[in-house]
């Protein structure tokens, strides 16, 4: 047993290391690694397409952050892979299209992140005020003034920020750098100049006669209007500084609202067609959120545009870690780690802004009555990493309860030969070691260990081993003191097996089969999970039947020996007992196991023996089963609030919580894989069109990038550009308007479309989209490429195909964003109508995928429920199968296959009927599986000594000698599991408590209720009326065991009959 563990541990800190090591092996561009099943299964698993559970790709990325998907404290083993990847149908197309999405996914030249959100919310209170619009300012300028060290270099806010991505001059007197992009309500207001930097503020207060932006200097101020000032222009939709980029959308920075309809309206223009001049939108009259909004450039554009001016700050791994530093800081110097709800504030003034190293604005400076939370830059990367995170000391106070309980129902000073704390404490580290194994072996093979799985196998894990060892420690304790020193250990072994084993071989064969069937589920999530559970519940057996009965063996010579257990704490007590005499247990004496056998006998038995119990018992079993099937089909809801991922300190908590409470509004890439676009312009833009005016979606505020190729086309070709030494840009580019056999729409093609011959299609779009030279942009001020305004679009995530000459795209997007998603339901329709809309492009459908941070979990968990149902049918037929071939009984089998089902399925309508607390989702669905193996501990056990009773017993006598054998033992392992759970309760995380705690608090709630309660009165009520009389026929007599006593040892009862 020891080499078997310290080998584990070698091969655990092997992987670990190797884990490390991995994320630092350079790649090439799309290339998978697989990190996903053990290597044996991994041709099997490649030819049904599914992939790793945690494969990192860094296509077109040669700076790939070795850290990237590790967390603290568990670098190389933890998989940090996307939830929506691990709990959706890996033979589906949702998961090929999400694995494409991770491959192709370039995080130097992806979209502009957020450095932060800053939220402003009352529930009761207008919020649009001077007041909060002073706070809100006052935090831009915070955060223009912070500065980072990274790798050596000083990076401030305009090195890192999003302002474009034209190259910086290395000559500063040429030099003019553009605002940072803020979108929120202080860009309606010339206040907001203030923020700008010194020589636009200069330009924007005196604009040159050229001056092509749009001046803040003009617009009206907020200080000293009124409310009803401010809501009207904050109602129309603010302008950054310039008018190509139009109007930032009211909603983008207004959360909850009321609007008169009846008062006039203003302009604005965002509904229902971007950009459509006329169009009305209704006057705010309250808001009561709002919130700021600044982004920063993603790291390719950092390094380009800092390439001249900078460039030994050009590096895009350092730009990386100065933006995460940078963000970081921001956040904790704007006081965002907590919510803070102001009683009193006063005015403020700009003047009143703190300097950076105060940590956070004038204390004096406060909003009256208003909640403030914010959000740093890569908060879903840091939430998995928040709940994935081990928390070491809750799991070191789970071993301590696990074992102060194993010590306080076994241990006893004055009795030492009935004393077991030293074996219990063998017992729980030989489980705690089949865990490490198990986890071992998984590592060895490959894998990655989920969040879900560090978070449920552990308690899961102590529940099945702690069982069957209490089984067998109670096997042996009842073969008495005089039976135990008058055996060898090889009689005293086959007595224990005799007694326990088949109830241990039934529980383990019966999840082993459950479990072996659940890896081959094609959900990836579930799948490790069970194949976790799997390894588990074999290194139990072969543990808990080969080490730990050697361990009973030493207990057992410990006895014959008179000597007191190895303890320092109980061995001084226990010598004194044995030096007394008084060591054994006396002839009459009542422990407490005594005091329970009585209370079986005396009352539990005789009261569920009674006919109202007998047949009443199965009968409370399926009105509860009704009324959780009830609850799953009409009560359940699917989803989960994001929110609780976060710990109660952590920096984004307060301002996730704000976004889901009143933004509802998130960014959908409508992706397009592998499709001729030249050939279906019109189609495409249609699709996203009517994607993105569904009830919960709307149109982003820039159109989609063909429709903005159109503009570029349109607009460089009317002034005369040059394509090249022979053709202008008109002439080799021509757009194709409707007489011309192409296509019009009024915004999206108003001059008409593209060429639909891919070559000249794509060369026309690479003549806009390449970016030049650097260098050589700077020489000759091309800043008016539109290379750089296509790159400012946030149009940067392209594949192409470099295998022909003229690069086609095979991998795009089209944006739009979900609207007024409030609740689960509203998520769940939005994907239903979205769906109906592909419908509609049955020739396009198999080639677009709707990608949201958000709305991706809620599609990936559709249709867990049918899994769950496929997981319970498989574990219900495993305990018929297993239970009727080893106990020969057809009727065992029915009975432990209907008990075990009924807790599951309880277990999963009783967390339905607590919506929305607790919601449906994978934890629920890991809870199952918990719920799925412990039933199977609460049946077997007291099902396999049923069946096997002693001869001539009727069914109340069978029911007592199986409430005997293993009701104290599950009790012992139940209150361990229920133990070993409270230290979750101080975990910070919400959702630990939530989809942990309480959850499996409820299955072994379940599992006793059934196992102590339903599950003797179906045995009872199944049980034949009169006792069938078995005999062993032995020369003449017929020898009838009294199973009170000892086995060969005891007397035995003998009838002389003539044979």
């Amino acid at each position: 047993f020891l080499l078997l563990f310290l080998t584990s541990l070698a091969v655990l800190a092997l992987a670990r290391k190797n884990g490390r090591t991995h994320k630092q092996k350079p790649r090439a561009p799309g290339e998978l690694v697989c990190e996903g099943l053990p290597r044996l299964w991994w041709a099997h698993w490649e030819e049904t397409n599914h992939r790793s559970l945690a494969f990192h790709s860094n296509a077109g990325n040669d700076h790939a952050d070795p850290k990237e998907h590790a967390i603290l404290g568990g670098e190389g083993l933890l998989d940090l892979s996307p939830l929506e990847m691990q709990w959706c149908d890996s033979s589906g197309k949702l998961f090929k299209d999400l694995q494409k999405y991770f491959e192709y996914k370039d995080k130097d030249w992806d979209e502009a992140e957020t450095a932060f959100i800053l939220i402003v919310a009352d529930d009761n209170e207008n919020v649009a005020t001077a007041t909060t619009l002073e706070h809100l300012l006052n935090a831009v300028k915070l955060y223009n003034s912070i500065t980072v060290e990274q790798d050596g270099f000083t990076f401030d806010a305009m090195d890192l920020c999003a302002r474009g991505i034209f190259p910086d001059n290395p000559n500063e007197s040429q030099q003019v750098d553009s605002p940072c992009s803020i979108i929120g309500p202080t860009t309606c207001f010339a206040e907001h100049a203030e923020t700008l930097p010194a020589k636009w503020k200069e330009l924007d207060a005196n604009p040159p006669a050229n001056w092509s932006y749009m001046q803040y200097s003009t617009r009206p101020k907020f200080r000293g209007a009124t409310d009803a000032e401010i809501l009207n222009e904050i109602s129309k939709g603010c302008f950054g500084y310039n008018a190509m980029n139009g109007r930032y959308p009211r909603h983008f920075y207004v959360g909850k609202m009321e609007e008169d309809v009846n008062k006039n309206p203003v302009y604005a223009d965002w509904e229902p067609e971007f950009g459509n001049p006329g169009m009305q939108a209704p006057l705010y009259t309250k808001v009561n959120a709002i919130r700021l909004i600044a982004t920063v450039e993603p790291p390719g554009g950092v390094a380009y545009r800092l390439s001249q001016a900078n460039p030994e700050k050009a590096d895009i791994q350092t730009v990386r870690k100065a933006v995460k530093k940078h963000a970081k800081k921001v956040s904790n110097l704007l006081n965002l780690n907590y919510v803070k709800r102001y009683t009193e504030g006063n005015d403020c003034k700009s003047s009143e802004l703190n300097t950076p190293e105060v940590g956070q604005l004038d204390p004096d400076c406060e909003l009256p009555q208003v909640i403030m939370g914010g959000m740093p830059i890569y908060f879903g990367d840091a939430a998995v990493e928040d709940f994935s995170n081990p928390n070491y000391l809750i799991m070191i106070l789970t071993g301590i309860a696990s074992f102060l309980y194993a010590g306080s129902v076994t241990a006893s000073a004055s009795r030492p030969f009935e004393s077991r704390i030293v074996v219990a404490f063998t017992g729980l580290q030989l489980i705690s070691a089949s865990l490490i194994l198990a986890l071992t072996i998984m590592l060895s093979g490959g894998m990655l260990l989920s969040g879900i799985l560090v978070g449920s196998v552990p308690m899961v894990q102590m529940g099945l081993g702690a069982d069957d060892m209490y089984v067998l420690i109670a096997a042996f304790s009842s073969m008495g003191e005089e039976y135990i020193r008058n055996s060898d250990n090889t009689e005293l072994m086959a007595e224990i097996f005799a007694k326990a084993g088949p109830g241990v071989v039934l529980t383990s064969v019966c999840n082993a089969l459950s479990f072996l069937c659940g890896v081959f589920i094609p959900l990836p999530g579930l799948s490790q999970i069970c194949l976790a559970l799997l390894l588990c519940v074999i290194c139990n057996l072969v543990f808990l039947s080969s080490t730990f009965m050697a361990v009973l063996g030493n207990e057992a010579n410990r006895i014959r020996a008179n000597k007191p257990e190895m303890l320092p704490i109980l061995s001084s007590m226990q010598k004194k007992a044995i030096v007394a005499g008084t060591a054994s247990k006396q002839e009459g004496e009542i422990g407490a196991k005594e005091k329970w056998f009585a209370f079986f006998e005396n009352t539990w038995v005789p009261m569920l023996s009674k006919p109202a119990l007998k047949f009443g018992g199965p009968l409370m079993a399926v009105i509860l089963l009704a009324l959780a099937l009830v609850s799953i089909f009409e009560i359940m809801a699917l989803g989960w609030f994001p929110p609780d991922f976060f710990p109660d300190t952590s920096a984004m908590k307060a301002g996730i919580n704000l976004i889901f409470n009143y933004f509802q509004m998130f960014p959908v890439q409508m992706f397009i894989d592998n499709v001729d676009v030249a050939a279906n312009q019109k189609d495409l833009i249609e699709l996203w069109a009517a994607l993105a005016s569904t009830k919960f979606t709307a149109l982003f505020p820039a159109p989609n990038w063909l429709t903005m190729f159109y503009m570029f086309l349109g607009m460089f070709g009317g002034m005369g550009f040059e394509y090249n030494s022979t053709h202008s840009l008109a002439e080799a580019c021509p757009l194709y308007d409707s007489a011309h056999g192409g296509w019009n729409h009024s915004y999206w093609a108003p001059y008409g479309i593209a060429s639909s011959d891919p070559e000249t299609f794509w060369n026309c779009f690479h003549w806009m989209t390449d970016l030049p030279d650097a260098k050589d942009a700077v020489e000759n001020g091309m800043s008016w490429h539109p290379a750089y305004m296509w790159k400012d679009l946030g149009t940067q995530q392209w594949v192409y195909d470099e295998s022909l000459e003229y690069r086609p795209a095979t991998w795009h997007f089209f944006y739009f964003i979900t609207a007024n998603t409030k609740t689960d339901d509203d998520i769940l329709e939005m994907i239903v109508d979205m769906d109906d809309v592909l419908d509609q492009w049955p020739d396009l459908k198999p080639y677009i995928f709707n990608c949201s941070p958000f709305p991706n979990y809620w599609r990936a968990f559709v249709g867990l429920d049918m899994r769950l149902w496929l997981l319970i049918g498989i574990a219900a037929a495993s305990v018929c199968i297993v239970a009727a071939v080893l106990l020969g009984s057809v009727k065992a089998g029915i009975i432990g296959m209907l008990v075990a089902m009924m807790i599951v399925i309880d277990v999963w309508g009783i967390t339905s009927a607590m919506k929305p607390y607790l919601k449906f989702n994978p934890f629920i669905v890991s809870t199952c599986v918990a719920a799925a193996g412990l039933s199977v501990e609460f049946v077997s056990h007291t099902i396999a000594v049923f069946m096997i009773g002693g001869p001539g017993k009727s069914g109340p006598e069978k029911l007592l000698e199986a409430m005997k054998e293993t009701f104290l033992p599950l009790v012992h392992g139940t209150s361990s599991t229920v133990l070993a759970l409270m230290p979750m309760v101080l975990s910070d995380i919400p959702f630990l408590t939530k989809y942990f705690f309480i959850t499996l608090q409820i299955v072994t709630f379940l599992g006793m209720l059934h196992g102590f309660v339903f599950l003797p009165t179906f045995l009872l009520a199944t049980a034949s009326s009169a006792p069938v009389e078995e005999a062993i026929v032995e020369a003449g007599a017929v020898v009838v065991a009294d199973p009170s006593e000892p086995p060969e040892k005891s007397k035995p009862v003998v009838e002389e009959v003539v044979v």
